[in-house]
């Protein structure tokens, strides 16, 4: 049984909830601060993941080749106006702001497209092993509460995508984890880490990166990997 993975979409839908309910409450100037601090973190969890590389070169490739390919495909585009016309439909309300669509695209990159997340679920489908989904439950819990102060309750539908993803990949475990080797698995981590920081200082505005466009990258970085080994 995926403990780990309900464990984790319930911290977010609950977070989310949360934060919702009591941000209405809190003045502007503790939900500036509050996510000042939460950007802090994501560099500081970015910055050791990038330490973890294999190769930084191939991170770098991967990255600049994934960016290309999001960039013409128009991927955060995409998802932004996905993402905003459920919110619209939920809500019923109007089109949200682009610091507010900004700021959610942000947190389902943290929430579902984290290292950390996408090993949990591989782990957990190939050994069993909750651990890393259940501690990434109670960081996620406290990330989505903080986030939502801001976005309201709508922050708490990220549950579903992060449901979707990381029920894929606990049942196609057992297939992609042979697959993998201790490098494409450390410069997977490397390529995680600088979109930690990336949504980092976007979420601190200070530099409004296209965070979702890195994301092909992250799927390059295994066969550029393979490949490096054998050139170099």
């Amino acid at each position: 049984m995926p403990v780990g993975i309900i464990a984790n979409v319930a911290g977010v839908l609950l977070g989310g909830l949360l934060g919702g309910t009591v941000g209405e409450k809190l003045p502007q100037r503790i939900k500036d601060c509050v996510t000042l601090i939460s950007s802090m973190s994501l560099l500081a969890i970015g910055i050791t993941l990038i330490a973890k590389s294999a190769s930084i070169g191939v991170v770098v490739l991967s990255l600049i080749l994934g960016t290309v390919i999001g960039e013409l495909v128009y991927l955060e585009d995409a998802l932004r106006r996905a993402f905003s016309k459920l919110n619209q439909f939920m809500l019923k309300s109007s089109s949200p702001s682009e610091e507010y669509m900004s700021m959610f695209l942000s947190l389902l990159v943290i929430c579902c497209l984290s290292g950390t997340g996408i090993f949990g679920a591989l782990n957990q489908g190939m050994t069993g092993d909750s651990s890393v989904l259940i501690a990434k439950a109670v960081l996620d819990f406290f990330t989505v509460m903080v986030f939502a102060t801001t976005l309201g309750k709508f922050s708490s539908v990220i549950c579903v995508p992060q449901a979707v993803i990381f029920f894929a990949l606990f049942f196609c475990a057992r297939a992609v984890m042979p697959l993998l080797n201790d490098d494409m698995v450390a410069n997977f981590s490397g390529i995680s880490g600088i979109v930690n920081a990336a949504t980092a200082l976007r979420v601190a505005k200070i530099k409004d990166f296209k965070v979702l466009n890195i994301l092909p990258g992250m799927i390059l970085v295994f066969p550029l990997t393979l490949l490096w080994g054998v050139l170099f």
